[in-house]
């Protein structure tokens, strides 16, 4: 059923948006935010709506700010007026979905975050339904899904590979840890297929585009493999192991240049160097962090060094050295069970899953912390949204737009 609230003025706030998972440019950098030079002692509330359950975040147009959620057995995509927090459409769907047995703890979904692309609103729920909606009206163009819904009798939780959209593809993966899974590339004007590749079920990280070596690769994580597929064609490139007791991939694959660093809280992390040898392309472990161990927080590479939250020590932020995986600054630990990182201006903003956010200095010297905010009552798994003087913050009742001076 599909419900089109009455249209209200929309205030164009004239920043760029915050289109997709970790941002513009897919890489936790803000480019659309104006960071302050100081972060000021509080945060106004600009306003606040009921948003449903689900870990999927936000993501943000010149006007809009768009959310999928969940509320009893439907799924809900809906889209805000970013001034004020007004409805400007909104669909909901069926889509009853029984978690794992081992992560009774868990929302239900939806965990892949939306994608705003050729002005249309693109969602993949955690039962893998895909959907494409006219990002100004709210109409629904096409929806699809497997012909068989992935499964949590093993160890799969649900769908949560966000969905790429790169040189006019729209990238998903879709499957489980029981029948395997699939990478396609599909038309965003239909839902057709243009290829698929199939292979080893998803993990939880995103698909991430890379050019390496004048060649441009989606890089993917399995359930227990790191691999990249041309874009054009859907042709495996490379493949290396990277197993997990439980299939928990969760950290969304990071590229430096020619490197590639992924990681998991059994794993520890490490890069990966891609090169193309006379064999084809190959993928050589070149680093380890023992000290850095990421769980499902996906770190920032800014230059030389990669920023990010170790699950050790209770959690534990830390700077590495990127060429060499070099420990440059560790924090005390016990800073966040879990926490997203979004590079703002000369900082790096910090969203605990306990609700509170921070931002410290992108600086290789030492870990230098701001001031703290308090955003949220409840625990905070989305990714927040940054854009214009906006923070956008899902939490597990509610959306929250909070403004800078």
């Amino acid at each position: 059923m599909r419900l089109i609230s009455v249209f209200l003025p929309i205030v164009l706030l004239g920043s760029d948006p915050w289109p997709q998972w970790r941002g513009p440019a897919r890489d936790g950098f803000a480019s659309a935010f104006s960071a302050p030079a100081s972060w000021p002692k509080t945060l106004a509330l600009q306003w606040k709506i009921d948003a449903g359950e689900g870990y999927s975040s936000p993501v943000v147009s010149e006007n809009l700010v768009c959310l999928h959620s969940r509320r009893g057995d439907e799924e809900v995509v809906s889209c805000h007026d970013r001034a004020s927090g007004r409805l400007v459409w909104t669909d909901r769907y069926i889509s009853p979905f029984q978690g794992n047995r081992y992560a009774t703890q868990m929302s239900r979904g939806p965990y892949a975050t939306p994608l705003i692309a050729a002005g249309r609103l693109f969602t993949v729920g955690v039962n893998a339904v895909v959907s494409a909606y006219d990002l100004s009206s709210g109409k629904i163009a096409w929806r699809r899904q497997p012909a068989q819904t992935p499964s949590t009798g093993q160890l799969f939780c649900g769908t949560a590979v966000s969905p790429l959209f790169d040189d006019g593809r729209l990238f998903v993966y879709w499957g489980d840890d029981l029948q395997g899974g699939e990478v396609l590339a599909l038309d965003p004007a239909t839902g057709k297929t243009q290829w698929s590749w199939k292979g080893e079920g998803p993990g939880y990280g995103s698909l991430v585009p890379a050019s390496i070596g004048g060649s441009k690769q989606i890089i993917a994580f399995s359930d227990r493999t790191l691999f990249a597929l041309s874009p054009g064609d859907g042709r495996l490139l490379w493949k290396t192991p990277f197993p997990d007791e439980w299939h928990e991939n969760s950290v969304t694959p990071v590229v430096a240049g020619d490197l590639v660093i992924v990681s998991g809280a059994r794993a520890n992390t490490h890069a990966f160097r891609v090169q193309r040898a006379s064999s084809g392309w190959q993928a050589e472990k070149i680093w380890t962090s023992t000290d850095a161990p990421m769980y499902m927080s996906t770190p920032l590479v800014d230059g030389k060094y990669l920023y990010g939250l170790s699950s050790r020590n209770k959690g534990q932020l830390f700077c590495l050295e990127i060429a060499t995986g070099r420990t440059v600054w560790l924090s005390e630990g016990r800073v966040a069970e879990h926490a997203s990182l979004v590079a703002a201006g000369p900082d790096v903003l910090v969203m605990a899953a306990d609700g509170r956010a921070w931002p410290f200095k992108r600086t290789a010297g030492h870990y230098l912390p701001g001031p703290t905010y308090e955003l949220a009552a409840a625990a905070v798994y989305a990714h927040p949204a940054l854009a214009g003087k906006q923070i956008f913050v899902k939490d597990t009742n509610s959306l929250k737009a909070y403004t800078l001076p």
